[in-house]
C-alpha cells in the first residue's frame, strides 16, 4: 500500500499523470528492490485506485487485477458528476485518460471486479460496463447491500471469499470464470 503524491502522507500535488507514475513506481520498487516477480504481484485498486491499477496493468505484467468500486472511465464519471464536462473536447481532459474499460478490452491478467449495488459515489453501472467490455478471464462480484466504502464491513464473508477464491485460481494456474 502506498500513497499517491498529494495524498495521505505523501508530498507534492496530485495529478492524473502523477498518480499513474506513482503506481508504476510502487510496482517497480517491488520488482527491483523487493525482488518480486510479476507473477507474484496482484494489482489491487479501490475507487480511483482501480483506474490506476488498470493503467499499471497496461504498462506492466502482473498475476491478476482486483478492482473494487472503480469507475469505467474518468470522462464518464466526470460527465455524470459535472454535466458541463460534456462540452470539453477530449484533448483538454487530463492524460492519461484513465479509461479502465478500454484497457481491459485488450489482453490482461485475470480480473476480479467487486462493486456495491448501492454505491452512490461510483454508480454500479460502471462496474457492469467494465465487466461487459473486459476480455476473459474475468469474474464479477456484485454486492447488493454495499455502497462505495463499506464493502469489507457490510459483506465481509462475500468480500473475503471472493478474494480467497480469486487468489486460489491464480495459485493453481486456472483463471476466474464469469
Amino acid at each position: 500500500i502506498y500513497d499517491y503524491r498529494g495524498y495521505g502522507r505523501s508530498e507534492g500535488n496530485a495529478s492524473v499523470f502523477g498518480i499513474v507514475a506513482d503506481g508504476c513506481a510502487a510496482y517497480d520498487y517491488l520488482i527491483q528492490q523487493r525482488d518480486l516477480k510479476p507473477e507474484q504481484i496482484v494489482l489491487y485498486g479501490e475507487s480511483l485506485g482501480a483506474a490506476v491499477a488498470c493503467q499499471i496493468a497496461a504498462r506492466r505484467e502482473a498475476a491478476g487485477i482486483v478492482l473494487q468500486s472503480g469507475f469505467s472511465s474518468l470522462r464518464k464519471i466526470g460527465m455524470e458528476t459535472i454535466p458541463f464536462i460534456r462540452i470539453y473536447p477530449k484533448f483538454l481532459l487530463p492524460q492519461p485518460e484513465l479509461d479502465s474499460a478500454a484497457v481491459l478490452e485488450r489482453d490482461h491478467p485475470p480480473l476480479l471486479i467487486i462493486h456495491g449495488k448501492k454505491d452512490t459515489v461510483v454508480p454500479f453501472t460502471h462496474a457492469d460496463e467494465i465487466y461487459r467490455r473486459a476480455l476473459e478471464p474475468k469474474h464479477f462480484v456484485p454486492l447488493t447491500r454495499c455502497g462505495h466504502n463499506d464493502i469489507p464491513y457490510l459483506a465481509p464473508d462475500e468480500y473475503i471469499g471472493a478474494l480467497r477464491t480469486f487468489a486460489g485460481t491464480l495459485k493453481s494456474g486456472t483463471t476466474a470464470g464469469a
